[in-house]
């Protein structure tokens, strides 16, 4: 809620010139409107409609929401994959203020209001264009929802409209195929989606997201080791990160069970297997659309056992297998698309060995290099987060 509030703050002071020409003018209005000892009934049904093209729908509806509870009688808001031109002309058969928000782009924002006074009366227009400075964040969104509101009473009032041909060079120049020239009564029907020029909306689930949020990782990587062969297996981890928008921030913990493989370096055959641990920082950015691309750099470490399953001289005997500990730094970037309950992605990694370990063959003083990694080794994986 102190969130909320502060983002309210914030969003008034950008407004503010707006906000007190607005005031001043439904001031005055409202007190024209006192003829004989009536006064103009309040606002009694809001509709709203948010076009799903360019922005997180739910969170803009709800946003939207909450500055007309307590202040207007009915309030409904849905959801639309595009807009109805003809349902934006018609008459509606209650009285009340009808609003279709749509986000042209990522930045600039039209909205359409139809009021009906009292049914059977002909509908009054607003146009109105709002350009975001940072796009759908919350100050944005909280922008948006503010302007429908105080344009809403406005229009209520009688203090603010657009003419009805100025509402349909605007619908005519928003779609592809013209509004009807004599609409019937479309409000509660079906509505009749037109194609916009934008084409089908994109995956904007993952915009508009603030706040702390924990996720969980299922993954499968591998990486080139060199003489020892491939490490590969299973992968979880969590990841622990602040969202503000198109970026997120935080840190990530993963845990790898590299499966148990053989490798033969003449005369022994080794077996090798073990775990890998990484708790590094981790940032991920939306490109577009539902695409992201994501990072991570930090410390990590292996820890491997080697034991020797044959030789081929029976003179030799082997140390008895142990554990070792391998520092290791962590370099990965990838990618991930998804919806806002699933995401999958593809990641590319350099492991650095920070400690060089190897199995050797000893003769007395002699040692002989039987297997070691390489120090730097590449590595791919596949996931998905949740």
């Amino acid at each position: 809620m102190e969130f909320r509030l502060s983002i309210r703050t914030l969003a008034f002071c950008c407004l503010a010139p707006c906000l007190l020409t607005i005031a001043g003018q439904a001031s005055a209005q409202a007190s024209s409107l006192v003829q004989g000892g009536n006064v103009a009934p309040s606002l009694p049904r809001v509709d709203i409609a948010v076009v799903q093209n360019a922005c997180d729908a739910m969170a803009l509806q709800t946003k939207t929401l909450s500055w007309f509870v307590g202040s207007v009688t009915l309030v409904s808001a849905r959801q639309e994959p595009g807009l109805d031109a003809g349902a934006v002309l018609a008459q509606s058969p209650v009285a009340g203020v009808r609003v279709w928000i749509v986000a042209r782009t990522a930045t600039t924002v039209w909205l359409y209001f139809a009021v009906q006074p009292e049914p059977g009366r002909v509908p009054r227009y607003l146009v109105r264009d709002i350009e975001l400075d940072r796009g759908f964040d919350e100050l944005g969104m909280e922008q948006v929802a503010q302007v429908v509101y105080l344009s809403s009473m406005a229009l209520w009032t009688g203090q603010l409209q657009s003419t009805r041909s100025q509402l349909e060079d605007r619908l005519s120049a928003t779609f592809l195929l013209p509004p009807p020239s004599t609409p019937g009564p479309r409000w509660s029907a079906m509505p009749t989606a037109v194609a916009a020029k934008s084409g089908p909306a994109p995956n904007k689930a993952w915009q508009g997201r603030s706040g702390w949020m924990l996720h969980s990782e299922l993954a499968y990587g591998l990486r080139l080791q060199g003489r020892e062969g491939i490490a590969q297996g299973p992968l979880g981890a969590l990841r622990f990160l602040h969202a503000s928008g198109d970026l997120e921030l935080g840190g990530r913990l993963s845990v790898q069970f590299l499966l148990p493989h053989r490798q033969q370096s003449d005369p022994v055959v080794l077996d090798l297997r073990g775990y890998s641990i990484r708790a590094a920082p981790w940032l991920s950015f939306r490109e577009a659309s539902d695409l992201s691309v994501t990072a991570e750099l930090g410390p990590g470490m292996d820890v491997v056992r080697y034991s020797v399953k044959s030789t081929a001289d029976p003179s030799l005997q082997p140390v008895p297998s142990q554990w070792e500990v391998r520092p290791i730094a962590w370099l990965a970037i990838g990618i991930e698309s998804g919806s806002s309950r699933i995401r999958f992605g593809l990641e590319a990694s350099l492991s650095v060995q920070l400690l060089r370990t190897h199995y050797d063959l000893v003769d007395g003083s002699q040692h002989i290099e039987l297997l070691a990694p390489w120090i730097i080794q590449p590595g791919w994986s596949a996931h998905v987060v949740f």
